[in-house]
């Protein structure tokens, strides 16, 4: 890539992003093409808070991804009541009651399984937004 035009991305990643320079030159080199690409395409339009991958925007894929979305909050709520019900009876009715952290992240993992089957690639919040810490 020619060095003008990757000063460029650089510049418009660290726009997208509110990275450094210094750490959008490093994700620039090391990030997956299509990620980086949603990313961009995100920042172009989308102003407030964090980025979203765009496809979420694309009315063609709307159904299948709010399908994917709820059954991916299902398939979650199933799993952390279980692993609610795993610490209560283990004698850890403290940390039962409050498991919380790292949900988002499950959730996420498995709509972009459940997306994937369906022939989408879809990027997470936590991907979307290099430098965002999420639960």
């Amino acid at each position: 890539m020619p060095e003008n035009a990757q000063a460029t991305l650089v510049m418009n990643l660290r726009k997208a992003t509110g990275l450094s320079l210094a750490e959008a030159k490093r994700y620039a080199e090391t990030a997956h093409h299509d990620l980086l690409q949603r990313i961009l395409r995100a920042g172009e339009y989308q102003q407030c808070g964090h980025l979203h991958d765009p496809i979420e925007d694309d009315l063609r894929h709307a159904a299948v991804i709010a399908a994917a979305s709820r059954q991916a909050e299902i398939e979650t709520d199933v799993e952390w009541q279980e692993k609610r019900e795993e610490l209560a009876a283990t004698g850890h009715d403290t940390l039962a009651t409050t498991l919380k952290r790292g949900r988002a992240r499950a959730l996420w993992s498995k709509k972009k399984q459940i997306l994937a089957e369906h022939g989408l690639q879809w990027f997470s919040p936590a991907e979307m937004n290099p430098g965002t810490v999420f639960d």
